[in-house]
């Protein structure tokens, strides 16, 4: 500033950076815009030029941070506002959060099941969801929106009833879930449908007539459901509605009784007992061959009445006390003597008897046989004969030594091993018969060995057994378990199987007792055990001490323990050498703790390592030390400590003013400034000893002398300029904090400048601080005076257009008068004003204060204020205003600064969506309006009316979907439009037309797109079916006499079959007879489709091949693997199997059949029979009539 006065003298002064204009810019950044419910959003604030922060998160919830993190508890759209100002400037920011909201809800379509299958319906009534995870109770998940979950009829359930508990969980497009669990939704519960009596009952089995009574049972658990009628029918006749019925029954046969209930919910279930009613039938038989038989050979009887299709089942009574079901039974007697033969026949549930007496007379001898083992003494054997009827016997024992004739209970001894057919014969000189009984026995020397062929034997190692050198063992079963050895460790208490070789790794050291147990074909067993020493060295070590001072060395002393002798030590020092010796002395040069180890090799090879932690630890002192602050003030009072990395015993601290002091930590107090040296000695537990010294390790400063002048200490205007001077006495300058006395604006400048904004007595504070921080302060009260007018404005920063604004003057100071400025070319006077602004944007009203009426001050206090621009408009199709159904309306909301909307849709429907989805299934005309509105300030707009008219679809008529023959050629027409257009049209004649012929040569479906006069189009179709030449393919076969093969052509699209010639078919008129081969034969099918287009015939031969033949496999392993399990009597020709019968090694009969679908599967009853060789005999009948037999052995193997 210059100035002249009157003379012309001039004088200037500058006063640098005076003035600091700035722009106050409020600005924010999110973390993230879209969020989940609680989920933290960090707000960071990038404003500049502020000092001073609001924050108005549009939840009601406000804060004053400069950032800060948040989250939302509710979903929705939130309008975050920052105003930033510096005191006097101001400016504002808002951002939009949206919250996202994703509800997860669903409906079934069922939730009571009262019958199986059935398929229930999930409907997803979510919002605003993307993506699903299904969890149903019933098993299984699912990923769409609506899924369906099928329950089949199989579906396991509890006591006829299954409950559900039900999962879904939603994801919204951000990442958000919900989830809901429905507990107990779907509940199954199916009625228990039964009567007495059942099929069980033995009074539902019997001889006609009979008469039962039969009573409802049924029950049904539920209270969502009940029974609501029941009904019965007999034979499938008519059906009876009564809780009982009586059915008299007065012909034989298989009666089926149904009983049906229905319940209320219309779920139908029903139970079925059948009556086993038979007549009274005239029974005889005959025996087939002489009177008189030797017990040797085997009887046949035949049934001569009834017929077979009348007997249900047979029971012989053979007058030795057996009995066998057979329709035509072979029997092998046990007895001798004559005989009386009872046969009982059942014709379903009836029986009828007949007995012959003295039927034939069995001739002895007849013997049976029975062998003993001992297993302490394996190669002698014991033997003993029942005899009837005989005159002589004779012994062979199957290893070429003398026939035995003089005893019944001889005793043999074998000379090896190995299996001997042992055959015992009777012979009676007076009937001229004999009677042979052989049985096979298996002589075994059993023997356990093994050996270990694989490891090393020490603990933890693996080991390889075998006991392949044991002799004349077998596999056996143990546990449930086939196998060739059981292995027993004794010491640990284990024991293992195996068939082959086993691998153990042993986990008890020094002496193991192993046994091998073994056993051969006749259950014998043999324990062979055998001692094994474990070997693992045990690492011990000790050291002549545990802590030193550097340097320092430690002598190690082994003390391991060992079964085998140790050929090697491997010492690890812990610091990166090693050592073999077995008592070794090593030295630390570095400080530390140190882990020592040692690896021990035995003789056997075994090794073992241990490892000490911490074994021995090298120290040193180290005479050093710090206190909590080296640069103090007079009068401070800091502790020292040491910081040597030993456990120290004694201290001397010594100052360089002489003091001293023992303790650990002691406490210092400096009353004099001034360079202080500092010395630590030590001693630690070892009696290692140290003395450091730091030299001027401490300075002390004396506090400076405050004091300040200001250049101008009074004025009558604001804003008053003043330059502050810093006149503090030190020697150490180090820092200054001014206070002004207006608001909480302060300075660190040593001599700063102040502009005052307010008029009034200000107090001016300065503390003044040395380099260390020592502080002296100064206080002068009342030391500036300003004065001037002063006041703020109070109102709103935010209004919405014609809406009244209030503007108040607060704070009142020295305000002589008051005139406001709109700043839109508006004003007014007093301290209140209100005003309405037709523009929208930012306005800056000025609010105008004067001192007095001299003019001495005037002052001007600005603010800000937007007005919100609010519009509310839209567009729809690109200005196409019209279409056909179902019209889709694409609106483009181009509403500016609005929150919320509200659409009336012209449909009797309304949205307030942003933009709404909106299509017109309904021709019409419909006028579309929008009210646009801003939440915050609850401003609105409104839109003018927009029309749509909409246009219906053609109605399209065509003819019904019709069938023709492969070949011919059909006229399609359809009407409703201008335009048509068919497809496929690869076999029509005019695809454009509105008639057009089709000649198809498969079954199509023709669309045709028809377009009316507004250019709506729509579509139809018709199904042409194309009947096809019916084709069949039936191959020329050769099979054996007495084969049968079932020849299926059957196909969908073909009503009748007629095969011929008839002569060995099952049927002539259905489409899968069975052909039984008994000569050659040509045949031909002929086939009509099932639109009666086409007849063709199709020929082809049968070829015979006269072969015949019986056979029974040498062996079988019934072991339950599925493979060769059971035994068949198998052949060529064979028109049924007479007899097949399977004798163990003492002349049991252990399984007996007739029926060629019948093997034995190793079992008699009931219990698995042991390994061994079993004998048979078996009798078939050919097709021409001949009996064949064999007889032979058969090996059964597991």
């Amino acid at each position: 500033m210059t100035i002249t006065d009157d003379i012309g003298c001039t004088s200037s002064v500058t006063r640098p950076e005076l003035i600091q204009v700035v722009e106050t810019k409020a600005d924010f950044s999110l973390s993230a815009a879209v969020v989940c419910p609680r989920q933290n959003i960090r707000f960071t604030n990038s404003s500049q030029n502020a000092t001073n922060y609001l924050w108005r998160f549009g939840d009601g919830t406000t804060s004053r941070s400069a950032s800060i993190q948040k989250s939302y508890l509710q979903p929705g759209q939130y309008e975050v506002w920052l105003i930033a100002d510096n005191g006097i400037c101001k400016d504002s920011l808002m951002q939009i959060v949206t919250v996202e909201h994703v509800e997860a809800n669903f409906a079934v379509s069922d939730s009571f099941i009262c019958q199986l299958p059935a398929t229930i319906r999930y409907e997803d009534l979510s919002v605003n969801a993307v993506s699903y995870d299904w969890r149903f109770g019933s098993g299984g998940t699912a990923t769409t929106a609506s899924p369906s979950v099928t329950l089949p009829e199989e579906f396991p359930l509890e006591n006829r009833q299954a409950i559900f508990t039900d999962t879904l969980i939603v994801t919204s497009p951000h990442g958000c879930t919900s989830t809901l669990v429905r507990e107990n939704l779907v509940r199954v519960v199916l009625p228990d449908v039964a009567m007495s009596p059942t099929a069980s009952s033995p009074s539902m089995s019997g001889c006609v007539p009979m008469e039962l009574s039969f009573n409802n049972q049924s029950s049904y658990n539920t209270t969502e459901d009940a029974i609501a009628s029941w009904s019965w029918r007999v034979n499938n006749g008519e059906w009876q509605t009564s809780q009982a019925i009586d059915v008299s029954v007065t012909e034989a046969g298989k009666v089926p009784v149904l009983l049906r209930v229905v319940t209320e919910q219309g779920c139908v279930h029903s139970k079925v007992e059948t009556i086993n009613a038979g007549a009274t039938m005239d029974v005889d038989f005959e025996r087939v061959g002489n009177y008189e038989r030797c017990a040797s050979q085997m009887v046949m009887f035949e049934i001569t009445s009834p017929a077979p299709e009348f007997r249900t089942r047979e029971i012989w009574d053979y007058g030795d006390d057996s009995e066998a079901a057979f329709p035509v039974p072979f029997h092998e007697y046990e007895k001798t003597g004559t005989m009386d033969v009872s046969l009982t026949v059942y014709n379903n549930g009836c029986p009828s008897a007949i007995t012959k007496e003295n039927l034939l007379n069995i001739l002895g001898p007849y013997a049976k046989i029975s062998v003993n083992n001992n297993c302490d003494d394996p190669y002698r054997y014991g033997f003993s004969a029942e005899v009837m009827d005989a005159t002589s016997y004779q012994w062979d024992f199957g290893d070429g030594s003398a026939l035995v004739t003089s005893t019944l209970t001889p005793q043999h001894r074998y000379a090896a091993s190995g299996n001997y057919v042992v055959t015992f014969t009777a012979f009676n000189a007076s009937t001229g018969c004999d009677y042979v009984v052989t049985r096979e026995v298996y002589v075994r020397q059993l023997k356990s060995e093994f050996s270990i062929v694989n490891g090393t034997p020490c603990l933890g190692n693996t080991l390889t057994l075998d006991g392949s050198a044991s002799v004349d063992n077998s596999p056996f079963s143990y546990n449930n378990q086939t196998v060739n050895y059981v292995w027993l460790f004794e010491e640990e208490g284990v024991l293992e199987t195996s068939m082959e070789t086993l691998s153990h790794a042993f986990t008890n050291k020094g002496l193991n007792h192993i046994s091998l147990i073994v056993q051969d074909a006749n259950g014998c067993r043999d324990t062979l055990t055998q001692e094994m020493t474990i070997y693992r060295p045990e690492p011990a070590f000790e050291a002549n001490y545990e802590v030193g001072c550097m340097p320092v060395t430690f002598g190690f002393t082994d003390l391991s323990s060992s079964e085998a002798t140790i050929e090697s030590w491997e010492w690890d020092f812990g610091d990166g050498t090693t050592s073999t010796d077995q008592h070794p002395t090593h030295e630390y040069t570095s400080f530390g703790t140190y882990n020592v180890s040692l690896e021990l090799t035995d003789a056997v090879g075994c090794v073992h390592k241990v490892t000490k932690n911490q074994a021995v630890q090298a120290i040193s002192p180290d005479a050093d030390f710090s206190v909590e602050k080296a640069q103090l003030c007079v009068g401070d009072e800091v502790g020292f400590f040491d910081v040597s990395n030993s456990q120290i015993v004694e201290y001397l601290w010594e100052l360089s003013d002489g003091r001293s002091y023992t303790d650990a930590e002691p406490l210092v107090h400096f009353a004099d400034s001034g360079h202080y040296s500092v010395s630590l000695y030590i001693r630690d537990i070892h009696g290692c000893e140290l003395t450091g010294e730091k030299v001027d390790f401490i300075h002390v400063q004396e506090p400076p002398v405050a004091n300040f002048v200001a250049d101008i200490t009074d004025a009558n205007c604001y804003p008053l300029v003043v330059q502050f001077s810093d006149l503090s006495e030190t020697d150490y300058p180090g820092s200054w904090t001014w206070h002004f006395g207006e608001n909480e604006n302060l300075s660190e400048v040593q001599n700063p400048f102040f502009i005052y904004n307010r008029p009034g007595f200000h107090d001016v504070t300065l503390v003044s601080r040395t380099s260390y921080g020592c502080a002296d302060t100064i206080v002068k009260q009342d030391y500036i005076h300003v004065g001037g007018p002063f006041a703020q404005i109070e109102a709103i920063d935010v209004a919405c257009a014609h809406d009244e604004v209030a503007f108040k003057a607060v704070n009142l100071q020295n305000v002589y008068d008051i005139r406001w400025d709109f700043g839109d070319g508006y004003s007014a006077e007093g301290p209140e004003a209100t005003h309405r602004y037709r523009a929208t944007g930012r306005v800056n009203p000025v609010m105008f204060l004067r001192s007095d009426a001299d003019n001495t001050c005037n002052k001007a206090i600005l603010d800000t204020l937007h007005i919100w621009d609010l519009k509310a408009d839209f567009s729809v199709n690109d200005g196409l205003n019209m279409g056909c159904v179902p019209l889709e309306v694409r609106i483009d909301n181009t509403s500016l600064n609005a929150t919320d909307w509200q659409w009336d849709l012209g449909n009797g429907t309304s949205s307030q969506e942003a933009v709404p989805t909106l299509t017109y299934d309904t021709p019409g005309f419909y006028d579309i309006q929008l009210i646009a509105s801003y939440a915050p300030l609850g401003c609105k707009d409104t839109t003018m009316v927009k029309n749509m008219e909409v246009f219906p679809l053609p109605t399209i008529e065509m003819q019904a979907d019709t069938l023709i023959c492969y070949g011919d050629v059909i006229e399609l027409w359809a009407k409703g439009g201008v335009s048509y257009l068919w497809t496929p049209d690869e076999t029509l004649f005019e695809p454009e037309s509105r008639l057009t012929l089709a000649a198809p040569d498969w079954h199509t479906t023709y669309r045709v797109k028809v377009t009316d006069d507004n250019g709506c189009m729509d579509d139809d179709s018709v199904r042409v079916a194309v009947q096809q030449p019916p084709v069949v393919f039936p191959r020329d076969t050769i099979l054996i006499i007495g084969e049968e093969v079932r020849l299926d052509v059957s196909d969908p699209g073909i009503s009748m079959y007629e095969w011929s010639p008839a002569d060995h078919i099952s049927c002539t008129d259905c489409p899968n007879p069975v052909f039984k081969a008994m000569e050659n034969l040509s045949y031909e099918v002929a086939v009509t489709d099932t639109s009666g287009c086409f007849t063709l015939s199709y020929p082809f031969n049968l070829t015979v091949q006269k072969i015949y033949s019986v056979d029974v496999p040498q062996a079988f392993t019934p072991n339950g693997d599925g493979v060769n399990d059971v035994v068949f009597v198998k052949g060529w020709g064979i028109r049924e199997l007479l007899v097949f019968r399977i004798f163990n090694r003492f002349g049991q009969l252990v399984f007996d059949s007739s029926d060629l679908n019948e093997g034995w599967d190793g079992t008699h009853k009931g219990r698995a029979q042991p390994m061994e060789t079993y004998s048979y005999m078996v009798q078939v009948r050919t097709e021409e009539g001949d009996v064949l037999q064999k007889t032979g052995t058969i090996k059964l193997l597991r």
